[in-house]
């Protein structure tokens, strides 16, 4: 495979030839392929993209309603509260003035009710245990004997 200079030549510039057009094909086709990034960009600034924010508002709405819920329990929760912190104050005071009026008030009547007991037995206007059994008998024997004792009252009214 012996070749000479020329055909040497020859083949080179035949290489160098398909070389030349495949470089210029390539560069064809990169000035298709720019022009077509140009014309896609041209078109995306063209379009008008639209996000669906659809689902993001409806999540909104709904925390919006729990709050809303949420305020709704506590302010229900809080009127509860108060009212039972008020049952409870008002029974609270109820059962201390209940309390002193059973302390002082009936402590109060029973020393009244001894000083009276006490003023009466002074006076000799209560009976002794003894006096009492004694006019126990002594009724008795006044209905077992009307006559006789018709005559003993007008002796006893002729004492006083």
């Amino acid at each position: 495979m012996n070749m000479t200079s020329q055909q040497l030549m020859k083949l080179i510039l035949e290489e160098s030839e398909i070389i030349s057009e495949k470089i210029k094909r390539l560069e064809q086709l990169s000035a298709q392929i720019e022009q077509s990034n140009r014309n896609h960009l041209e078109q995306l600034k063209r379009t008008d993209i639209k996000v669906d924010n659809s689902g993001v508002n409806r999540s909104i709405a709904e925390l919006e309603r729990v709050a809303e819920k949420t305020v709704k329990s506590i302010q229900t929760t809080q009127k509860g509260f108060n009212w039972v912190l008020y049952t409870v104050v008002f029974s609270a005071i109820s059962l201390a003035a209940l309390f002193f009026a059973f302390k002082y008030g009936f402590q109060a009547k029973s020393e009244i009710r001894n000083e009276y007991y006490n003023e009466l037995n002074k006076e000799g206007r209560i009976l002794s245990e003894k006096n009492a059994v004694f006019m126990e008998k002594f009724y008795k024997w006044v209905d077992k004997n009307p006559n006789d004792s018709k005559e003993l009252f007008r002796e006893v009214n002729k004492m006083k």
